[in-house]
């Protein structure tokens, strides 16, 4: 099972102009979110991370403490790429790169579960071949006017869990069912 958990803007933006993610800061307390993604988190198996996302990642999670980074840094990580050759993390067990893209990575999860964090190239391609289970969609309120949206793809959504958290964000897990428009086309 994959599950693509990703931050959005009221507007759905998923990056701002400048590539970053800044906007999260100013919508809940990271105490209040982590408790609950930790929650969710107990049936993840494994990390899936787009090259840039993992760029990203290794600068602060191997080296940080507390429940979320010991998630983190316990649970094997899978980077997609097709440039890395490695991809260290730290004193931590390193990250598995998974070349090959799409085919190669549900390949590597088999039947696990596991949760792509970021990544929007590597979450495209993942929505275009159907291979999304859950999208873990946390809404910020705020909106942005430009940026880098959220990929999309034509999907049935089914709601799975609504949680609201202080500062107004809010966090849905959907169900993905692709099935929905494959029937009239």
């Amino acid at each position: 099972m994959l599950i693509v958990q990703n931050m959005v803007t009221a507007d759905g933006f998923a990056a701002d102009s400048a590539g970053t993610v800044d906007f999260v800061l100013a919508s809940t307390t990271l105490d209040e979110r982590d408790e609950h993604n930790l929650s969710v988190l107990e049936e993840v198996d494994a990390i899936v991370l787009g090259r840039r996302t993992y760029e990203m990642f290794v600068v602060h999670w191997p080296d940080a403490s507390g429940p979320l980074a010991d998630f983190i840094n316990r649970t094997p990580r899978l980077v997609v790429s097709d440039t890395l050759g490695h991809a260290p993390w730290g004193g931590n067990r390193s990250a598995e790169v998974i070349s090959g893209g799409v085919p190669s990575l549900l390949e590597a999860v088999g039947s696990s579960t596991a949760i792509v964090w970021g990544s929007l190239t590597l979450v495209a391609d993942l929505l275009a071949a159907g291979a999304v289970d859950r999208l873990w969609l946390e809404t910020c309120p705020v909106m942005l006017g430009e940026g880098r949206r959220h990929p999309s793809a034509r999907a049935g959504l089914s709601v799975r869990s609504v949680t609201r958290f202080t500062g107004g964000l809010v966090s849905v897990m959907y169900d993905v069912d692709t099935a929905v428009f494959s029937a009239g086309q």
